[in-house]
């Protein structure tokens, strides 16, 4: 059965508790750091405060989302 990887799971079950309650459930923590060690969770935990803060801030100054007529039809900003 196909389905979604297990990591995904946890990294947005961390997302969820950041975002939600500002803190990490200690079976959480201890799930982050088994699979991804201290930095690569440390690394996690900075990752999503940092688009956290970003997304707070965006609204709290009211920056429209862009729209196709300022950006194009491009999804990348390679292509």
């Amino acid at each position: 059965m196909l389905g979604v990887h297990p990591d995904y799971v946890l990294v947005c079950r961390a997302t969820d508790e950041l975002c939600t309650r500002t803190m990490l459930d200690d079976a959480t923590l201890s799930q982050l750091v088994e699979r991804f060690g201290q930095t690569g969770s440390r690394k996690l935990v900075l990752i999503i405060g940092w688009f956290n803060l970003l997304s707070v801030f965006l609204n709290g100054c009211r920056v429209s989302m862009e729209t196709h007529d300022k950006i194009g039809r491009n999804t990348s900003p390679l292509g």
